[in-house]
């Protein structure tokens, strides 16, 4: 959360959450100032200096553009109706598992998932 003074950067992986392949997440950073020098790779582009900023690893584009290719095929809009979809699903799930009175819940149910773990039997009957 950027409204906080001390949080620099915010880092997610694309595979949970972005509905793509495992090997793409994003980096973002709240001011210029925040992006250390040693990440920044300075390229000599159409006879320009144009600074870069990736963290490449030598893996194949394919995360890249199946990402492309969900922003542009879903938008906003679709991305807010999936996830919201999956709030509801997980929410349903926590429900079902709560009436068997055989599971706690033990995530808080803010993200799509749900965490769980089984009763002690001995105190549960």
């Amino acid at each position: 959360d950027f409204r906080l003074p001390l949080v620099k950067s915010i880092n997610a992986s694309g595979h949970k959450f972005g509905l793509v392949y495992a090997g793409i997440g994003w980096l973002l950073f709240n001011e210029k100032d925040s992006l250390p020098d040693e990440l920044v790779t300075h390229v000599n582009y159409l006879g320009g200096d144009q600074a870069s900023f990736t963290l490449n690893f030598s893996k194949p584009a394919s995360c890249v553009l199946g990402q492309y290719y969900q922003f542009l095929r879903l938008g906003r809009k679709g991305y807010t109706d999936i996830l919201k979809n999956g709030m509801l699903n997980a929410q349903f799930l926590r429900d079902m598992l709560l009436r068997t009175q055989a599971f706690d819940i033990v995530d808080d149910g803010d993200m799509p998932l749900v965490a769980f773990k089984m009763k002690d039997p001995v105190k549960s009957g």
